[in-house]
């Protein structure tokens, strides 16, 4: 148990280094961008059972014990996969680059598969939603030549839900119950990067309101369930989607005047965080930012590396059901 724990929390260290990794310089972005061409191979196994995945039954853990100093990872080459001719391995993204960048350039990075206990895939995972066959492209992405045989695959997943990579351990965002294997894979927050232009934020010490909630891209069933919760209150501030939606990061209160989502949280000392809201996660990595107190109201979303991390400290969860009793008495706000 406690060596399992140790691997977990190795594991961690790494993809925080990665996810909030603050600014590359430009020319960092062609690092390592080596190129090979393999062509569409046999199920090699790397599937397996969803249940049944467990750090002793997935991984190779003698891999992981060659260097017992530090975690290595190898990152493979960037691939294109030819399947009838046709390469069936999504266009690379810039923050996919920026985190195999990121690995490259660490203590943990190997040159050598054999000498690694995790090895990163030389295509893009970030986003399912862009295989053009879902899981089956994933399939022969990763048992092409039939290369992964005898590796610990480490995959980063930003967007998309259930995969086919069973035998992977996944670092991904948007974790659920549904798709989460706890001890095995490992919750991350979602990637959002500092702009490099962007000045530090002032945390101020009073905060105006009590609580902070974000309504924009929300439905109407969700604006109706926050609206009952905790409308018609001086202390709660209410923030939509501006009316030119042209600013991503930003969002207008009732006065209609837009501001970045991370100085709008400033001024609640908490902020809710809706799974039921699309971009939920965003809210939350912003809340972080601006020293909110995040509260989750969730039935079954998986807080980012849960678990090391003892949230239930530090962080109010209430089940939809149970929301609008729990979270008035919570805060005290009755």
């Amino acid at each position: 148990m406690r060596h399992r724990h140790c691997f977990i929390f190795l594991l961690a260290v790494i993809l925080i280094f990665c996810c909030y990794i603050l600014s590359l310089e430009r020319e960092l972005l062609t690092f390592g961008l080596r190129h090979k061409n393999l062509n569409v191979g046999v199920d090699d196994g790397i599937r397996r059972e969803r249940t049944n995945c467990t750090l002793a039954t997935c991984l190779d853990l003698l891999a992981c014990f060659v260097r017992d100093d530090r975690l290595t990872v190898y990152v493979e080459p960037l691939i294109s996969v030819y399947d009838q001719g046709n390469d069936i391995a999504p266009i690379v993204s810039k923050e996919f680059i920026e985190i195999r960048t990121a690995i490259l350039q660490s203590e943990f990075s190997v040159d050598d598969p054999n000498d690694a206990c995790l090895v990163l895939p030389g295509f893009d995972t970030l986003s399912m939603r862009r295989f053009a066959d879902g899981a089956a492209t994933l399939r022969k992405l990763l048992t092409a030549e039939n290369r992964f045989a005898r590796h610990n695959i480490l995959m980063f997943v930003f967007a998309g839900q259930t995969i086919a990579a069973e035998k992977a351990i996944i670092a991904r965002s948007q974790s659920f119950l549904s798709n989460f294997r706890y001890g095995f894979d490992v919750s991350i927050p979602m990637w959002v990067p500092y702009p490099s232009h962007y000045p530090p934020d002032v945390i101020p010490y009073k905060r105006k309101y009590l609580i902070s909630v974000v309504l924009r891209y929300a439905s109407k069933t969700a604006r109706k369930t926050l609206l009952d919760v905790f409308g018609n209150r001086e202390d709660i501030i209410f923030y939509e989607e501006c009316p030119s939606k042209q600013k991503m990061e930003s969002v207008c209160a009732r006065d209609g005047k837009d501001v970045p989502i991370n100085r709008a949280l400033m001024v609640g000392n908490f902020t809710i965080i809706y799974d039921r809201i699309p971009a939920f996660e965003l809210v939350l990595v912003h809340s972080f930012r601006a020293n909110s107190i995040p509260v989750v109201i969730s039935d079954s979303f998986v807080l980012p590396f849960d678990d090391v991390i003892a949230w239930d400290s530090y962080v109010p969860y209430f089940c939809l059901s149970f929301v609008q009793i729990a979270v008035l008495n919570t805060l005290k706000l009755t």
